[in-house]
């Protein structure tokens, strides 16, 4: 049986996992000076952290909910940070050739 918590992590880590797929779909199908468009992706992230950020924080207030909190919080971190230094990666001018 698969464990609430894991679902929560799963849940938490979907949006970044997408936004990164989307990423590396479009760093593999371009060539040149479009690959900085794949960067623009990760504005979205932009987005995404304080939403992630808002559903860890209610649902610390939720008493029956307060376990799934930090995972939310830890998985949206690190998710947030993996797509921002891959868009970093991404924008330098060297990585285009």
């Amino acid at each position: 049986m698969i464990q609430p918590k894991w679902v929560a992590v799963a849940l938490a880590a979907a949006p970044h996992v997408f936004l990164l797929a989307w990423m590396t779909l479009m760093i593999t199908q371009s060539s040149g000076t479009d690959r900085m468009y794949a960067s623009i992706l990760g504005y979205f992230e932009l987005l995404l952290l304080p939403i992630a950020l808002a559903a860890a924080a209610v649902t610390w207030f939720i008493r029956p909910l307060r376990r799934f909190a930090a995972p939310i919080a830890a998985i949206s971190i690190a998710g947030a940070v993996l797509v921002f230094t891959t868009a970093m990666i991404v924008a330098q001018e060297r990585t285009w050739s």
